[in-house]
């Protein structure tokens, strides 16, 4: 019986080393989670700004594609492409003024992608793209002759984000089929 009270007595609790073992495990793990949780946040952050330029690209890029599909009297050249949208030539049955799309530099020294009222020489312009994405290449390509439905292929290549550790190149292409003959 005093044996069985001795070994009662001598387990009542921890030890402070086994405390201090414990406690440790469980900070490393706290502080494993807390960083990966930290680094998965940075990570969902960045995805989502990109996203946005991409959607913000995206819309600008449909938007010509939708003028340049109802659009006539197309005159494109590598870096620009002007033709007369339906709303303009609708209203008279002939050549109205043109819309532009082209490449142009901002003052920062990065490019843009621009819609011009008029020809491509003009200074009534917007940017059609946020600041944050950079165009190195625009190329128009057109297919199609006098009397043929045209077909514009537009490629875009550059890179979204405004630094090296928030941004993504991209290349985007689409193609755009006439559906009113000159």
């Amino acid at each position: 019986m005093i044996m069985i009270n001795n070994l009662v007595k001598r387990q009542k609790g921890f030890t402070l080393i086994e405390m201090m073992v414990a406690v440790s495990i469980f900070v490393i793990v706290a502080f494993i989670v807390v960083s990966t949780l930290l680094t998965m946040s940075a990570a969902y952050k960045k995805a989502q700004r990109i996203k946005l330029l991409f959607d913000n690209l995206n819309f600008a890029v449909q938007s010509m594609a939708i003028g340049l599909r109802e659009g006539k009297f197309y005159n494109c050249s590598r870096e620009s492409c002007s033709f007369v949208p339906i709303d303009r030539w609708l209203l008279n049955g002939e050549m109205g003024e043109k819309v532009c799309y082209a490449k142009t530099s901002r003052a920062n020294g990065t490019f843009a992608l621009s819609k011009f009222k008029g020809d491509c020489n003009s200074v009534n312009s917007q940017d059609m793209i946020s600041p944050e994405i950079n165009i190195v290449k625009l190329d128009f390509k057109t297919l199609g002759g006098s009397g043929q439905y045209k077909q514009v292929t537009i490629i875009i290549k550059g890179k979204a984000g405004t630094n090296i550790h928030d941004s993504a190149d991209f290349t985007l292409q689409t193609t755009v089929s006439q559906r009113n003959l000159d």
